[in-house]
């Protein structure tokens, strides 16, 4: 079993960081949820319908999660939880639509982020925030929410691709990476805290254990999870990786795990962020 390790966190937030919607020794107050549909587009493509949910919508939104194509609405999620502790708007990216594919990868539809068409992705993601905002008039701080990505499979390519778009980069806060983790160009900024969950097994999409694999059907010695130490202690990525013990691909994409992680982030996201900008680092 790999156990999960901590190698480093930064996080960056807007309007004074990330905290706790309800403080110590403050009385309970009747949370006003809002669950909807955002449609929004980008130049060239027809609107996009993303679900989306926010705990309380008499109190500031604090950050985005963008979820690839979960379909974790509206249930009783960790991710859910995490939602309501720090008022987060969740927005599910789904298959783009109309669905079509392209002529060199026929059998695999095209996605809202997709890892072919990053730079798409991060406008998409930038439009169903602008448009939230429009919807939600009393919200205004939703356009220029910090924002952390999740995705499962091929869908983690993705959402690192998506991250390091020069559009959206130094909003990023987090990116979760469940079963895939892959060379550059499809890893996040250096400086985003990245966590790459997955199992220990032997099937062939990135578990801990295996060898790494490349584009030209060569094969290393070198495991996925060795690889992946090395990106943190050689390259400086603020990575963290951590064993979904029990599952194959497919995994389980509302892990206690992945919680516990975005929360540490979350709550050391003010400290981080200058503590970053004073040692020279990216935006």
């Amino acid at each position: 079993m790999t156990a999960l390790f901590l190698l480093a966190m930064c996080a960056l937030a807007a309007n004074g960081g990330l905290s706790d919607s309800v403080k110590p020794g403050s009385a309970p107050t009747k949370t006003l949820e809002w669950n909807g549909v955002i449609k929004a587009a980008i130049p060239g493509e027809q609107k996009q319908a993303y679900q989306a949910f926010i705990p309380d919508v008499s109190k500031p939104v604090r950050a985005a999660l963008i979820m690839n194509n979960l379909g974790l609405f509206p249930g009783g999620t960790h991710w859910r939880a995490l939602a309501e502790k720090f008022n987060c708007i969740m927005i599910n990216f789904p298959v783009l639509q109309p669905p079509y594919t392209t002529p060199s990868d026929s059998k695999r539809a095209v996605g809202t982020i997709d890892y072919r068409f990053a730079n798409g992705g991060a406008q998409r993601i930038l439009a169903a925030l602008a448009q939230a905002s429009r919807d939600l008039p009393g919200h205004p701080e939703i356009q220029y929410a910090p924002v952390c990505l999740y995705g499962f499979s091929v869908g983690s390519a993705a959402a690192n691709r998506a991250a390091a778009q020069p559009e959206i980069a130094n909003r990023v806060l987090a990116v979760v990476a469940l079963h895939e983790i892959d060379f550059q160009p499809f890893l996040p900024p250096p400086w985003v805290p990245h966590l790459f969950l997955s199992s220990e097994g032997t099937d062939n999409c990135s578990p801990l254990l295996t060898v790494l694999d490349y584009e030209d059907d060569s094969v290393s010695t070198t495991t996925h999870d060795t690889w992946a130490r090395a990106q943190a202690r050689n390259e400086g990525a603020l990575l963290t990786v951590g064993a979904d013990v029990g599952h194959r691909h497919g995994g389980d994409p509302d892990h206690p795990i992945i919680h516990q992680w975005l929360e540490e982030v979350f709550k050391q996201a003010p400290s981080r962020r200058t503590a970053h900008r004073q040692t020279g680092g990216a935006p």
